[in-house]
């Protein structure tokens, strides 16, 4: 009468075309409840996720407010490892054992090893962190960027699409886009890979044990070498070779600069 197919109605249909019908018996009773309206469908995914929490810290997990926390069925998580409140984690995340989650993390389709830590309200969707890495708070990092052992990336810091070499450090307020930055870097406050030029995206490599002041800004497509020093408030247009120092706007390395005053 309603134009509507039921549930129970399968069971006629499927008579009516020669299929086996057979009973089964639900583990729980809540796994049969009907879902006519929305509050149904908030109830049912609530059951799910109270369903998924309760086996997370049968494992060992510490969920540090259940009802405030949003755990999508396809995550894992490794023992000892603590998530607080207000936490989103969706999609098909991994997190190992012995984290420190949130709160108020938003974390989507990653892969986080052992040991690592997401502070407050950070932001990561498809990224990976290799054991030791730290994040936040507030940070934002986007599909394609990978963090080797040991990298700290601080606040309000974003990172897109790049790959971050062991025990880099960038710990205030920059953006790194298409990069790909060797170890032991420091990035400082307020850097900035210029990756767009207005029609293509380009990318900046930067080599191991290289240092740079805050507020660069590196003109993409760039390569950095190794131990380079590039001086707060630079303009890099130009590759740099290693050991190299580079200041100024546009960025010139010591010796140039000399010969020129």
């Amino acid at each position: 009468q309603k134009g509507e197919l039921l549930l129970t109605d399968t069971v006629k249909l499927a008579l009516a075309q020669g299929k086996d019908v057979e009973c089964l018996q639900l583990s729980a009773s809540s796994e049969g409840i009907g879902c006519d309206r929305q509050q149904d469908l908030e109830k049912a995914e609530r059951l799910l996720r109270n369903k998924k929490v309760d086996e997370l810290m049968a494992n060992g997990v510490s969920i540090e407010d259940p009802d405030r926390t949003y755990i999508d069925v396809g995550v894992a998580i490794g023992s000892d490892t603590r998530i607080l409140a207000g936490c989103h984690i969706l999609g098909k995340t991994i997190i190992g054992a012995n984290c420190r989650i949130g709160p108020n993390a938003q974390i989507t389709d990653s892969k986080i090893s052992d040991c690592c830590t997401v502070k407050h309200a950070s932001v990561l969707t498809s990224i990976e962190m290799a054991d030791g890495s730290r994040v936040g708070p507030f940070a934002h990092l986007r599909e394609g960027t990978i963090l080797d052992i040991g990298v700290d990336i601080g606040t309000s810091s974003e990172i897109k699409n790049s790959k971050i070499g062991a025990g880099t450090v960038m710990k205030h307020f920059g953006f790194i886009g298409d990069a790909d930055v060797g170890k032991n870097v420091n990035i400082g406050a307020g850097v900035i890979t210029c990756n767009y030029d207005g029609t293509t995206k380009h990318r900046t490599t930067i080599g191991n044990d290289s240092f740079i002041g805050s507020g660069s800004m590196l003109v993409a497509p760039l390569a950095i070498g190794d131990n380079v020093y590039v001086g707060a408030g630079s303009v890099v247009t130009r590759n740099v070779a290693d050991s190299n120092v580079v200041y100024g706007v546009p960025a010139r390395s010591r010796v140039t600069a000399n010969k020129d005053t």
